[in-house]
């Protein structure tokens, strides 16, 4: 690739200030014209009058601009000169390279690298730079120490069993799980057929509506239980800390203050009969 020999401070010259911006443009490209084709500063007018686009211009008078005008224009600032009917580039040679130079540059290069390329400089990479690793295995002692240690072979955890379906019901009603020890209870407690799982939401979504605590998942499924039956839920929920009864009824075991609460008024005003067989 060629290159273009420019001084930062070209457009401060005198003879680009006079040419303009679209002077200034196809100046440059008539010098990048000529170091890529090694002119040696030479643009034939059939090249220098399509360097530049100037499709839509017009001068002051509102004539359409054409490239021949503004390549006259350089020829009057002294940047370019004529050539019979092409166009020389003013002192080109005295700031870039000739045509000479640039294909003795090229060989000389060319001969270098075929020079080094022959030579012991470059050579096919047949050995390897290291050698391969080496693995150094470590035995593994499976006798298991009485105290876990270092040489207790690693147990695998067990993968956690999968949330029951009444527990993703639960997530889809409340935005997240019930607690993980109440897993059972819902297994046990609620089937994962579509009807009861459609029970039990809308028992979740009663509970929540009337402000209970949607941790209390014993009173939740009392709820459930009372739906299935056909029965309205109770409106007072169940103790907290109490728990399903173990008869499978889907009931709940009542703590005694509740029990004695139920009681009819006055019932301990009642007089109290021994029985006959009572001694």
């Amino acid at each position: 690739m060629a290159w273009v020999r420019l001084d930062d401070h070209f457009d401060e010259h005198p003879k680009l200030a006079a040419a303009g911006a679209l002077g200034i443009a196809l100046w440059t490209t008539g010098l990048a014209y000529c170091n890529r084709n090694l002119t040696d500063g030479l643009i034939p007018s059939s090249i220098a009058h399509r360097l530049i686009s100037t499709e839509g211009l017009y001068d002051a008078s509102g004539r359409e601009l054409h490239c021949r005008d503004i390549a006259e224009q350089l020829v009057d600032c002294g940047l370019w000169e004529r050539d019979g009917d092409d166009y020389r580039v003013h002192d080109y040679l005295e700031f870039q390279p000739s045509r000479d130079q640039v294909l003795e540059e090229r060989e000389k290069a060319r001969v270098r690298m075929q020079r080094r390329r022959s030579s012991r400089e470059v050579r096919a990479n047949n050995k390897r730079s290291s050698d391969a690793p080496k693995p150094k295995p470590k035995p593994i002692n499976h006798q298991t120490s009485s105290d876990g240690g270092a040489d207790a072979p690693a147990r695998r955890k067990r993968p956690a069993a999968p949330p029951p379906a009444a527990a993703e019901a639960y997530r889809q009603v409340c935005e997240r799980y019930p607690r993980r020890e109440t897993y059972p209870l819902l297994a046990e407690k609620v089937a994962d057929d579509e009807a009861s799982l459609g029970t039990f939401r809308r028992a979740i979504s009663l509970w929540v509506a009337a402000k209970h605590d949607p941790n209390n998942v014993a009173g939740i499924l009392d709820w459930y239980g009372d739906l299935r039956e056909g029965r309205n839920p109770n409106p007072r929920p169940p103790h907290a800390n109490s728990r399903a009864s173990p008869s499978g009824n889907g009931r709940t075991a009542q703590p005694l203050e509740r029990t004695i609460a139920d009681l009819p008024k006055g019932w301990l005003q009642e007089p109290f009969e021994e029985s006959e067989d009572q001694s």
